[in-house]
């Protein structure tokens, strides 16, 4: 049995990515999306996806008709849009690209039935979500830092490359703290 423990996580999403395509081919869907469009209602809402080009950010609508955004995905990772919770179902939860970005998909019930007879794919499948939960709980770490200026250095370190390409108000949505506040915090950075 192949197995997926000594990969790195950009080496893992790849091969991963590929076993995919290996099992499930021609019912593999390639999408291609425009920069500020999102994902509803354009694909199916229960399938696993993969970003092979370009930056998206998921997020939900509060009850007040905020976006929240829960995470920055970047190219040769996974996400899903499978929703086990009524409060982040339809379409208060999206996926927004932040780039021209290429997905392909494939439905969450194939993958299911699959991950059942195939221990590989079943590996593959833990350790995504493995990485899921780590990502999580990085985000919670980060927004139990106190002061703004922490939790911005704080994720400024872990994600560079997100602080520079994206939109100020995604950041601060992500940080839960208000676009102003963002704002004064990097200024404050750059002195």
């Amino acid at each position: 049995m192949k197995s997926y423990s000594h990969y790195t996580d950009n080496d893992f999403h790849v091969k991963a990515f590929n076993e995919l395509q290996l099992h499930f081919g021609n019912t593999i869907v390639k999408n291609e999306f425009k920069r500020a469009s999102s994902i509803l209602p354009n694909l199916d809402h229960n399938c696993v996806c993969f970003l092979e080009k370009g930056l998206a950010r998921s997020y939900y609508i509060n009850s007040k008709g905020k976006q929240i955004t829960l995470r920055f995905i970047e190219a040769g990772n996974f996400f899903n849009l499978i929703f086990p919770f009524s409060d982040l179902s339809g379409p208060s939860y999206n996926v927004q690209f932040l780039e021209r970005s290429i997905v392909f998909s494939v439905s969450s019930l194939r993958t299911k039935i699959t991950y059942i007879n195939n221990f590989q794919l079943n590996e593959l499948a833990r350790r995504l979500m493995e990485k899921e939960w780590i990502g999580s709980d990085h985000r919670c770490n980060i927004l139990r830092i106190t002061t703004a200026k922490q939790r911005y250095r704080a994720f400024s370190e872990m994600s560079p490359e997100i602080c520079r390409k994206v939109a100020g108000i995604h950041i601060a949505s992500y940080l839960n703290m208000a676009p102003e506040t963002l704002s004064r915090v990097r200024s404050s950075l750059i002195s």
